[in-house]
């Protein structure tokens, strides 16, 4: 009865699947056909889906949209529309990780574009190629096609209006020279923050994207390891977006705690031990309510998020302070109050696993190397920030000694408690034997005195104390006249 019920409801159910389909489709086609939504807006909905590379009536719907354009455009479809269908495969394709098929549609847009002068087009080509590139890991190419676009870009602008559109750029440079580990560019991204940043502190009128500004510059300048300036920037960042803590909003007081967090940092580098933890431990740091990315720090009774959790990690290592942060790490992992998401549970212990290494806490360390091996071969590997291989590889050979120096230890200890408890085993077997003994000794004793006394007491009725004391002494009496009684 039961597998009916379930079996019609699983049918009941597919059929609404699939009439949704069908409505959803015919609702884009009409849209298009109506003209009431252009045909771009329908891709990019599409394109911006999260998972329609992969999901059946996603890709079903986009195709069948996309034949519907074409066969809609028997003139040819517009430079712009191409550039959607465009996008919207290479987003399909980068889903299903088929990079190759990715940059083939990009190249094949390409040729048409490059011949004709549409700036607008050929800019959005180099950031198709931008964006494929970096998920491919290809970040020459990448950075190559990004300089085009800027460049491009800044074409007969003025210094105001490259100002006004440099930040993502600027971001850009700097997430290149970060993943490639090249000062040069880290700093060539850190010399435009900054020069956008005195512009608009000189004009403030428009300060659109200024604080996200003020932290890539921060970033860039701790990367450089210039770590004055970076306190210098950070305060500068504090002063122009003063804050009553008291009743700030939790967006404008996740900026600040962003920006002391860095302040922390560089301090601790400088080995300003006061002034790191000052910040560090600054009563916005914390967090009345609950959330999937903080931990209950039960001392305070406060949360702690993620980010700041980090950061304090980072900067009681760099003072050493090795067994607070393992503590902390082992809490967001391991404790009741761990972090309620697995993703940031894994990230915390694979990335940190140096610092339970550190704190002497060698199974956290194995488990967190061994976790970053693993991850290392799956899909979450872009998610992530992993160890390196050859630090996981040479620290889990490191582990392995030590845990079995730490087993040889153990073994050892056992085998001495076991003789020391044999010791002691015997030792109250004899006390227990002793105390037998004089508890037998003194009884007996007990009962000879109390025997001799009944003796002497007999005598004494019987015969004069005298005598009886005679007797008592010398085991024998003299016969004596007694008078009569």
């Amino acid at each position: 009865m039961i597998s009916k019920k379930l079996l019609l409801i699983l049918l009941v159910f597919s059929s609404f699947c699939a009439f949704a389909q069908s409505y959803r489709i015919d609702e884009q086609k009409d849209l298009i056909l109506n003209d009431s939504l252009p045909p771009a807006d329908v891709m990019l909905k599409m394109a911006r889906y999260e998972k329609w590379g992969t999901d059946p009536i996603a890709v079903a719907e986009w195709e069948q949209i996309k034949n519907l354009l074409l066969s809609n455009n028997t003139n040819g479809l517009s430079l712009r529309d191409e550039y959607f269908i465009c996008y919207a495969d290479c987003n399909r394709y980068a889903q299903l990780k088929q990079i190759g098929a990715a940059l083939h549609s990009i190249e094949s847009f390409y040729k048409k574009v490059k011949t004709l002068n549409d700036d607008e087009q050929l800019m959005n080509v180099y950031a198709l190629f931008v964006t494929i590139y970096k998920q491919s890991n290809m970040f020459d190419d990448a950075l190559k096609y990004a300089r085009l676009q800027y460049d491009l870009k800044c074409k007969n602008k003025s210094y105001g209006e490259i100002m006004d559109f440099s930040n993502a750029f600027i971001w850009e440079f700097y997430y290149f020279g970060r993943e490639k580990n090249d000062l040069a560019l880290i700093q060539e991204a850190q010399t435009m923050g900054e020069n956008r940043i005195s512009y608009f502190e000189k004009y403030p009128s428009d300060q659109s994207g200024i604080g996200d500004d003020y932290k890539i510059n921060i970033m860039a300048l701790l990367r450089l390891k210039n770590w004055t300036k970076a306190i210098e920037m950070s305060q500068r960042a504090l002063t122009t977006f003063k804050l009553n803590y008291a009743t700030a909003a939790e967006g404008e007081l996740n900026y600040h705690r962003k920006l002391m967090c860095y302040q922390a940092v560089a301090y601790a580098r400088l080995q300003n031990r006061d002034s790191a933890l000052f910040y560090i431990n600054h009563p916005i740091m914390y967090q009345n309510f609950a959330t999937d990315r903080n931990v209950f720090i039960p001392s305070i009774k406060k949360y702690l998020d993620i980010d700041e959790l980090l950061e304090r990690i980072n900067v009681l290592s760099i003072l050493n302070e090795h067994k607070q942060a393992g503590d902390l790490a082992y809490d967001a992992v391991y404790s009741p109050y761990k972090l309620k998401q697995e993703d940031f549970r894994e990230f915390v212990q694979s990335n940190f696993a140096r610092v339970f290494l550190a704190a002497g806490m060698y199974k956290e360390a194995a488990e967190g190397y061994k976790l970053s091996a693993q991850l290392a071969d799956s899909t979450k590997k872009e998610e992530i920030k992993l160890l390196t291989e050859k630090e996981v590889t040479h620290n889990l050979i490191e582990l392995s000694n030590i845990n079995e120096i730490n087993q040889t230890k153990e073994e050892i200890a056992q085998k001495t408690i076991d003789r020391q408890i044999l010791v002691r085993n015997i030792f109250m077997g004899g006390c227990s034997l002793l105390l037998i003994f004089s508890g037998v000794f003194f009884a007996q004793r007990n009962k000879i005195k109390k025997g001799k006394k009944m003796s002497d007491e007999l005598l004494l009725n019987i015969l004069p104390s005298t005598i009886a004391e005679e007797l008592k002494s010398k085991g024998n009496a003299e016969s004596k006249l007694i008078d009569e009684v």
